[in-house]
């Protein structure tokens, strides 16, 4: 009788908490083991599956199965791969200590991702995989020294930020913060290895032709997003925006942005605002000391779907919960 209550306690306890959420978000499951792996892994949005560069090969685990392992997923260790680094007059080539914010086309055999001198440094690479080839990296050297600066938190003069590749895989895009404090965005032209930029822009994505930007002239003032030509002419006003935008993610032509607990959507070639879709906030309610570790949009069955991972600590354990809201 007593194992019975149990369960029927448990039971209860259970799906009250899934009564309690929010309309739309469904509880998928939690995990508290090997976090260490999912913090470093990126997503692929149309395979929904996490994604993690480790000792010369990539891993995967699928994003909507609980109990599924990180199973290999191919070799990788190109050719020449590392970071070139200019000291003394000669380049050297650095091997990586951790690679982050893989993008992946499976069809063109092209990765664009970010490899680390250490956790604060990154730098593009572009792979080729068909070839078995580092394809392109910056080259990056010791930043001088800058008068009444008394210590220095970039061990180069300048790191890559979040990639995003077009695609057809033909171009790469990246925010780059240099030694000066400044933003740029870079657009690789991988064919020809030709490099435009964007002076003051950050956190750029791609769609079709053009490349969509956040605006850096006045960082204090009000967020605007704006688009170029690929080779970085015809500058322009795109939209502006009521939030300070961490972070783009592009799916199918539909523009998400995150800023905070909430996640905004825009269609490009249709919509003139960002619309309020989701605020992870709803989904703290019980926990002990919560926040919001990633949102991202994946597939999954011919629909889409977004992703909230939220973080708790209970008894000084981390635990990370996952949530899923159809769009």
């Amino acid at each position: 009788m007593k194992k019975t209550m149990v369960l029927f306690v448990l039971f209860f306890l259970i799906y009250s908490c899934v009564l309690a959420l929010p309309p739309g978000y469904k509880y998928m499951y939690s995990i508290s083991d090997g976090l260490d792996k999912l913090t470093v892994s990126s997503v692929m949005q149309k395979q929904a599956r996490f994604i993690r560069w480790e000792k010369g090969k990539l891993f995967y685990k699928d994003v909507f199965s609980p109990g599924s392992s990180w199973n290999k997923y191919m070799d990788f260790d190109p050719d020449n791969f590392g970071i070139r680094m200019k000291q003394d007059g000669a380049v050297r080539l650095v091997y990586p200590n951790m690679a982050s914010v893989i993008c992946y086309n499976p069809d063109k055999k092209i990765a664009a991702l970010l490899i680390h001198l250490n956790n604060a440094n990154s730098v593009i690479s572009v792979c080729d995989t068909a070839a078995g080839r580092q394809i392109y990296t910056d080259l990056v050297e010791t930043p001088p020294h800058v008068p009444g600066r008394h210590m220095e938190f970039m061990a180069i003069d300048h790191i890559d930020l979040v990639p995003v590749l077009s695609d057809d895989a033909s171009t790469v895009a990246y925010g780059v913060y240099n030694y000066l404090y400044k933003n740029s965005v870079y657009i690789l032209d991988i064919a020809s290895g030709k490099i435009s930029k964007i002076k003051n822009g950050a956190i750029p994505f791609l769609w079709k032709e053009r490349v969509y930007y956040l605006d850096m002239v006045n960082p204090m003032g009000k967020k605007i997003l704006m688009s170029a030509n690929l080779d970085g002419s015809d500058q322009k006003k795109f939209t502006a925006l009521d939030f300070e935008p961490s972070l783009f993610m592009m799916q199918e032509g539909v523009l998400y942005a995150v800023s905070g607990t909430k996640a905004y959507a825009l269609r490009i070639g249709t919509d003139k605002k960002f619309v309020e879709i989701a605020d992870a906030s709803d989904l703290f309610s019980g926990f002990e000391v919560p926040s919001l570790a990633r949102i991202f949009p994946v597939e999954h069955d011919s629909k889409e779907f977004m992703i909230f991972v939220i973080k708790n600590t209970k008894n000084g354990r981390e635990e990370f919960g996952f949530y899923s809201k159809q769009l």
